[in-house]
């Protein structure tokens, strides 16, 4: 997939480009359906199709700090559009000069290459709320009268799950309840975190529990609330080398992967070893590799398992991690959802 950061940089089929529009934070399901569509119109066409989206997130643009935290940041977002299966992505620069043109001048200045072309060889799918220009005034149905013609819109509904539209809010709001079976719902497949092991040797409690974790202080700005977790993680890199999945992340994204008991919180039963802030603990059940400091992992939140607490002695968590390891060997990973 291509990624491009200016009109001009798309590449078009021989029936131009049809973009899907949106935010694609998270790429869930309802993105997957504007994927879809704008593949299938794409097809008929003989298009290409891209997605269009703005980067950075307008919020932390026009009010910063108040912009929600990405649940897919950068590369993360860029191999879920992969997967969705568009050609490429244009990633539009916002800045506070974009958030002052109005939806004349948007259209005029993302959609540069196309407004002279006869016939239209652009169309635009969007969602209900998609909006853009000054005062986010600008709709997808607006998009033709903008561009003289030059540009087609399709709306497409929104796409609804358990009672309720399919949106990144209620992903994040799953992932921060520590719901994190709705949040792969809705994402159609688990919610993934890039995060690399402490670079140095820990202080051994998890070995002498029986149960060695590689530690990782997260720097993902969507964390669900402390306590224990089954995952599923893929090894990216080890000492440096890379150790991707056995098969490209835009064909299979489950290849590869080994299944894990993770704590997230502060070793209550340990006071001597509390850390400053939350530690991710990530005890691979049959990892057979060298150690994994300094590694790069991809970790999949499959399903709370408990909340973490404090126990009488080393012995009574030492019985409950083996517990949890039997519990987390009997979920079945989720099946990646696709949107035809």
């Amino acid at each position: 997939m291509r990624v491009a950061q200016s009109p001009g940089e798309v590449a078009q089929g021989r029936g131009g480009v049809v973009f899907a529009a949106g935010s694609f934070d998270g790429v869930h399901l309802g993105h997957a359906a504007l994927a879809s569509a704008a593949r299938r119109r794409a097809t008929e066409r003989g298009a290409s199709a891209w997605a269009l989206a703005l980067r950075p997130h307008p919020l932390s643009v026009v009010s910063p700090g108040r912009e929600p935290p990405l649940i897919t940041p950068g590369a993360l977002q860029e191999e879920a559009l992969a997967r969705a299966g568009f050609d490429g992505v244009l990633f539009f620069p916002f800045s506070r000069e974009t958030a002052a043109l109005s939806p004349s001048a948007f259209v005029a200045a993302a959609f540069a290459p196309w407004l002279d072309a006869s016939p239209s060889r652009c169309a635009v799918v969007a969602g209900p709320n998609w909006r853009f220009g000054r005062g986010r005034a600008g709709r997808v149905g607006d998009l033709p009268a903008l561009s003289g013609g030059a540009v087609e819109s399709f709306e497409e509904p929104l796409l609804e799950l358990e009672g309720a539209p399919v949106s990144s809010t209620r992903v994040r709001e799953a992932v921060r309840a520590g719901d994190v079976a709705l949040a792969a719902r809705l994402l159609g497949r688990p919610y993934r975190v890039r995060e690399r092991v402490l670079p140095g040797r820990s202080r051994g409690v998890g070995s002498a529990l029986g149960a060695p974790t590689a530690n990782i202080a997260p720097v993902s700005p969507l964390m669900p609330p402390p306590g224990v977790y089954a995952l599923d993680v893929v090894v990216r890199s080890v000492s440096g080398e890379s150790r991707a999945p056995r098969a490209p992340a835009a064909a299979d994204p489950g290849a590869g992967t080994i299944r894990a008991v993770a704590d997230y919180g502060v070793r209550p039963t340990f006071p001597g070893a509390a850390p400053d802030a939350p530690v991710l603990e990530v005890h691979l059940l049959d990892w057979d590799g060298p150690p994994l400091y300094g590694a790069q992992l991809d970790i999949d939140f499959l399903a709370r398992l408990r909340d973490e607490r404090r126990f009488a002695s080393p012995e009574a968590l030492a019985a409950q991690i083996r517990a949890d390891v039997l519990q987390a060997r009997s979920i079945q990973t989720p099946c990646h959802a696709t949107v035809t």
